[in-house]
């Protein structure tokens, strides 16, 4: 009887640990890149600045860090324009771990790039914001112009990040 006993513990104790193996390895994000669009335009506004208008329309809502890195060569110096119904973050700038996540997600090789970005809200809904990048000594031309989004997210211990680059049309 106590033979029994103890062999239905350890199977429960066995299948117990199997089950947090399993929800462990499933894990997922809270939100996933197919849960956002975002839609972006550049246009030059004068001999120095170019104008960036982008919507971001988040589909989900969740509880960790979401960024924002336009990134366009020999352009930086990210400047937000305030306007009623327009999204303004509270700071611009870099931290260490999203810049690591850019640089190890993307090729930015003879580029120069700013490398800054801007927190955007958790929770679902429309965004729309404008913004300037003014140009470097060494801008040439709108080359390439992209948004990365990146997620991080970490939970029970797992790294849940994730970045997806979007297109900027470029506007005449």
């Amino acid at each position: 009887m106590k033979r029994r006993i103890a062999l239905i513990i350890i199977l429960f104790i066995v299948l117990v640990a199997a089950g947090i193996i399993r929800f462990y390895k499933n894990l997922s994000p809270e939100i996933k890149p197919t849960d956002l669009v975002i839609e972006s335009t550049i246009q030059k506004l004068d001999d120095d600045l170019f104008i960036i208008e982008m919507q971001v329309n988040r589909k989900a809502d969740d509880n960790y860090s979401n960024f924002v890195y336009p990134l366009v060569s020999g352009l930086g110096n990210i400047s937000f324009i305030e306007e009623d119904n327009l999204y303004s973050p509270s700071s611009v700038g870099d931290d260490s771990e999203s810049h690591e996540l850019l640089l190890n997600n993307f090729t930015f090789k003879q580029l120069n790039y700013d490398l800054n970005g801007f927190s955007i809200p958790s929770n679902k809904g429309i965004y729309k914001m404008k913004f300037t990048l003014r140009k470097f000594d060494d801008f040439q031309e709108i080359k390439d112009p992209h948004i990365y989004y990146i997620h991080k997210e970490k939970r029970f211990g797992k790294t849940l990040n994730w970045i997806e680059k979007f297109d900027v049309e470029i506007l005449e």
